[in-house]
């Protein structure tokens, strides 16, 4: 089987177009810029979810869906600084989306469905996807956010060549059949590898704390593609979308983030509160 495939130089170019800006704004001193990037990928995906998950006639919860789902998200986003509390404000988003399925009903019969499908939407991608942003505002947050993309993007280039190369055992047959154990391993290593050279840029960070992060960081991103195939499989379609040539959609580049970010933000958090409770 070729490794190097005309998807795959598709997929290369463009990373190459896009990493630049991403770096850039990782590292820029002013958040609104990442926070905004985010956010524009956030809705960009939402849409993209819509299209995949709502029939084109059951248009009032696919926009409900969107418009709850950016809102929901700039929210987030909005707060200079990450607190707990800011979570208490999630039941709002389910409220907001109900009264507004219970105003514009549509099909009646498929409401129920169509409610879950948009609360999955939200929280699957809106909430998964601020802690993307709100990375910034922690310390070194640049340069933490360029870790975990770091983590990321080895761990699925990693799990690719080796896999290609030298997968036999099916990871998972019936959700993702391209993906295998060997694939799993090799992206896993990679992953190490990015943690090791983390610790060249990042400050305070261990090696052996890099490589444990980067472990479970790239083993969650892994579940997060997996997690994201099994809804375009329940949906009927290949891609999210076709944004990005030789990625799909902007949801099918982010999968692996939605999951592997919120892993890493814990880890800060709980490592920053951990810091500050030591000197008192």
């Amino acid at each position: 089987m070729a490794l190097f495939t005309k998807n795959l130089l598709l997929r290369v170019l463009t990373a190459l177009v896009g990493a630049p800006l991403i770096i850039f704004l990782a590292l820029w001193e002013k958040a609104w810029g990442w926070k905004a990037l985010i956010l524009l990928a956030t809705i960009l995906a939402l849409i993209e979810y819509g299209q995949m998950a709502f029939k084109k006639e059951e248009f009032v919860p696919k926009y409900v869906t969107l418009v709850v789902g950016s809102l929901f998200a700039a929210f987030l986003l909005s707060v200079f600084k990450f607190q707990p509390y800011l979570l208490l404000f999630a039941p709002w988003a389910v409220v907001m989306l109900l009264i507004s399925l219970v105003l514009m009903p549509g099909d009646i019969k498929e409401s129920g469905i169509n409610a879950g499908k948009g609360l999955m939407g939200v929280f699957y991608i809106a909430q998964l996807a601020a802690f993307i942003g709100l990375m910034k505002d922690l310390p070194h947050g640049g340069r933490w956010i360029i870790f975990t993309l770091t983590i990321v993007w080895l761990n699925d280039t990693g799990a690719y060549f080796v896999g290609k190369s030298m997968g036999k055992h099916k990871f998972s047959p019936v959700v993702s059949p391209n993906k295998t154990w060997e694939g799993a391993i090799g992206g896993t290593f990679a992953s190490c590898l990015a943690g090791v050279g983390a610790t060249f840029y990042v400050p305070g960070l261990t090696i052996p704390v890099a490589i444990i992060l980067a472990v479970f960081v790239g083993t969650f991103g892994q579940l997060g593609d997996l997690a994201e195939s099994l809804l375009k499989r329940s949906f009927g379609v290949k891609d999210s979308g076709n944004l990005l040539p030789g990625h799909g959609g902007i949801l099918d580049r982010i999968d692996a983030l939605l999951f592997a970010f919120p892993i890493m933000f814990g880890y800060l958090y709980i490592a920053a509160y951990r810091s500050l409770t030591s000197l008192t």
